[in-house]
């Protein structure tokens, strides 16, 4: 089987075989041509990356989609372009580089579920930076009862009708940093008890002002799950939206319920992405001045720190026992909210 492998011509990556439809080499990692999801043609959506060695940092990764006879390059994080593209999204993500956050982040919610003898049916959940429905798709298997994708992308609402019909009870378009009446009265009406994000947070994807009032659509007590880049238990983060989550956990407004390490997905250079998976329970509505705090630039605060409350003391001995987050896995026993 012919193989689709990258070396650097100047600053431009070439084939070294011309097949267009052969498998992709991504570091360790080969996807075959049987395993590639078809685009609109039926045929499957060839892509290649840099060489193992080009080094861009994840925000600025990008790919080839081989369409209409030539190469397009795109950013990974070009989100609106990608949904355009029908398959590109799992073709790209799910089986080229094995991004695997929505099976993980849902899994271990179902686990915090069960353990709280939680009934998924009685979630009524918000899926924030829903996309075309991959995380929604796993959503519906716990099953969950009601399901609400936002999205500040008209493209992804058109990819999840296009992609998964009928997924969603409804589909909320809309910029949550300063959202329309429309969307406001949506969110209020859907009655909302759990918040899902998934490989959407971080790079200035969600901004924090974003985050909080979805945050603060869903219920006292209520449920959040998502996922996050391991340095943010490192220090090694100090965006918007980590800020503001740092100010969560210290002043009680969560509770944290799990935490599991794992592969999010591969970079396009082979390399494994860790992130950690997260549940937790809802205790508080964000105040407005949280979010100032966390929106100002250079503000914030500067490490995470766990406030010495005893329903904190789980997470904080998980902490020092995983300084460098191996295996780090925690679950806490089942139990409301305490301050």
């Amino acid at each position: 089987m012919s193989e689709l492998r990258l070396t650097e011509n100047g600053t431009t990556p070439v084939l070294k075989d011309g097949a267009a439809d052969a498998a992709v080499t991504l570091g360790t990692t080969s996807v075959s041509r049987a395993d590639m999801p078809a685009g609109p043609t039926g045929k499957p959506l060839p892509l290649r990356f840099p060489d193992r060695d080009f080094g861009n940092a994840q925000d600025t990764e990008w790919c080839e989609v081989y369409r209409n006879g030539e190469w397009r390059r795109l950013r990974l994080h070009d989100y609106e372009a990608i949904y355009r593209i029908p398959g590109l999204y799992e073709r790209l993500f799910r089986d080229a580089l094995r991004c695997c956050s929505p099976e993980e982040v849902v899994s271990l919610l179902g686990e915090v579920l069960n353990r709280a003898e939680f009934p998924p049916m009685g979630l009524r959940v918000l899926d924030l930076g829903a996309g075309n429905g991959m995380v929604g798709e796993e959503l519906r298997r716990l099953p969950v009862g009601y399901l609400v994708g936002a999205d500040i992308l008209t493209e992804a609402a058109v990819a999840a009708r296009r992609d998964r019909p009928g997924l969603y009870d409804d589909y909320v378009v809309a910029d949550l940093t300063d959202p329309p009446a429309f969307a406001c009265e949506a969110l209020r009406a859907a009655r909302l008890n759990c918040l899902v994000t998934v490989a959407a947070l971080g790079f200035g994807d969600i901004p924090p002002r974003a985050f909080a009032r979805a945050f603060n659509s869903i219920s006292v007590p209520g449920w959040v799950a998502l996922n996050i880049k391991e340095t943010f238990f490192c220090g090694g983060d100090d965006t918007g939206f980590f800020r503001l989550l740092r100010c969560l956990w210290e002043d009680g407004l969560v509770q944290i319920e799990a935490m599991r390490r794992y592969i999010h997905r591969r970079s396009v250079d082979g390399k494994p992405l860790h992130y950690v998976a997260l549940v937790a329970r809802k205790c508080a509505d964000v105040p407005e001045e949280l979010v100032e705090e966390a929106s100002e630039v250079g503000g914030g605060r500067p490490i995470l720190s766990f406030a010495p409350s005893s329903h904190r003391e789980a997470e904080e001995s998980a902490l020092r026992k995983a300084p460098r987050m191996q295996d780090l896995f925690f679950i806490r026993p089942s139990g409301d909210c305490t301050s």
